[in-house]
């Protein structure tokens, strides 16, 4: 573009400044072509400094006028003073035998009016155009992380591997102990319709997300027996707050599948609450002797749930004894309409 339009602006201008004397001999030529290329290439360089700081402040596809209109403004300016100075510059060359005038002002005026929104209207649809690819591109790889994540929530929810441990201990218990039997059918029911439901929803209160974590952890007790322990300290004021439904469940199936569960070496989780509006989930390292595979999906769904809401995402460290995520919580009062779910009586 700049390869193209400068020179031609450069002879344009420098006729309609000078006339038919701009032609007149190859000194007067050349000398003016010079003085106007260089002003035009100082020009380029600052106008397109001004370009890419108009894009740092106004990125979004959203922000297109603020960003054509300051972009604009700058390059009229910084072309107001680079005309003025070619033409201080023809007044004091000899060779020229120019002088100033109200009309050289206002064509000058013009012609950089022209040039700025040239170069304005150019750099932008170049750029808009760009930013609408990776919209278009970025649209798409979030509804493939929206399908990963909903189809390992569908594969959860009729985990067989799950619902054939749960009832193995049903069935251990109606014979040893039918009330405790009772309670862990109660407690399955509940496991089981919140997971069936959650799918139409996006975010849940946390108190409804804890109270499902004590029928699910319950499955886990009752298997598990003192193999694993549970400790939740959450600060009454961030139960109204939201996160995506399963997360809970997500992180300690996990938790569960990639550590020894020994009665000698119980598995503790740890889920509480900090000061900065954040969940820790967290558990001690004990991985199992036989390696078993992870894709970390679990993980990577709960990322992009939180990727598709526009929130920021999770954090994810770990050390030699421990494994710990922090769940950005979500206040409702952010979420103009947030579906939630909770568990039945």
């Amino acid at each position: 573009m700049h390869l193209l339009l400068t020179p031609s602006l450069v002879i344009i201008a420098n006729y309609w400044l000078l006339g038919s004397f701009y032609f007149s001999n190859s000194s007067t030529f050349i000398s003016a072509t010079v003085i106007a290329s260089l002003v035009a290439s100082g020009l380029s360089i600052t106008n397109m400094r001004s370009m890419f700081a108009m894009r740092r402040k106004f990125p979004g596809l959203n922000q297109t006028g603020k960003r054509l209109l300051c972009s604009i403004g700058l390059y009229a300016l910084a072309d107001f003073i680079g005309g003025t100075l070619t033409l201080l510059w023809y007044d004091h060359l000899p060779s020229l035998s120019f002088t100033i005038s109200v009309s050289h002002v206002i064509k000058v005026t013009v012609v950089l009016l022209i040039s700025a929104s040239m170069a304005g209207l150019g750099y932008e649809f170049f750029y808009s155009f760009a930013k609408w690819k990776e919209s278009i591109l970025e649209n798409e790889r979030l509804l493939k992380l929206q399908a990963q994540a909903e189809l390992s929530v569908l594969k959860s929810q009729v985990n067989p591997h799950f619902l054939f441990n749960s009832l193995n201990s049903l069935s251990s218990l109606i014979s040893d102990d039918t009330e405790r039997a009772e309670r862990f059918l109660n407690e399955m029911t509940r496991v089981y319709r919140y997971l069936t439901r959650n799918n139409d929803v996006e975010l849940t209160q946390l108190s409804n997300e804890l109270q499902f974590i004590h029928s699910y952890f319950h499955l886990l007790k009752t298997r598990y027996g003192q193999g694993i322990e549970m400790h939740i300290t959450v600060a009454p004021e961030y139960e109204s707050y939201l996160l995506p439904p399963l997360t809970l469940q997500l992180l300690i199936e996990n938790a569960v599948k990639h550590n020894a569960v020994l009665k000698e070496q119980p598995l503790v989780l740890k889920i509480f609450s900090n000061s900065k509006n954040e969940l820790v989930v967290t558990n001690n390292l004990q991985k199992k002797n036989l390696q078993i595979d992870s894709t970390k999906i679990g993980l990577s769904n709960i990322s992009s749930k939180y990727r598709l809401l526009n929130k920021p995402d999770i954090q994810i460290k770990q050390t030699e004894t421990a494994f710990t995520v922090i769940l950005p919580l979500i206040p409702s009062k952010d979420v103009v309409h947030a579906h939630t779910i909770a568990l039945e009586e």
